[in-house]
C-alpha cells in the first residue's frame, strides 16, 4: 500500500466529462465496473475538482484497480 487506499498497480484514468453532462448516463461513481483495453477496472475514487476550465467540469480523474483487487 502506498497512500491510503492507494495501492501499487492502481491506475489513473481520466474520463471526458461530455457524456454524462444532462444526466443521460450517471456520473462515474466508487464501486463501478470501467472496461480499460479488455480489463475489468473498479472505480476506487473520482475527482471531479481538478479537470475543471472556469468552473466547468471538463473530466473526471478516476483511480481505478483490478476487479477483484478492491
Amino acid at each position: 500500500e502506498l497512500v491510503g487506499d492507494i495501492q501499487q498497480g492502481d491506475r489513473k484514468v481520466i474520463m471526458p466529462a461530455e457524456p454524462f453532462a444532462g444526466g443521460a448516463v450517471p456520473t462515474p461513481a466508487r464501486g463501478v465496473i470501467l472496461m480499460v483495453r479488455g480489463q475489468p477496472l473498479q472505480i476506487i475514487a473520482v475527482d471531479d475538482s481538478t479537470r475543471r476550465i472556469g468552473g466547468v467540469l471538463i473530466a473526471y480523474e478516476i483511480v481505478a484497480r483490478g476487479h477483484g483487487a478492491a
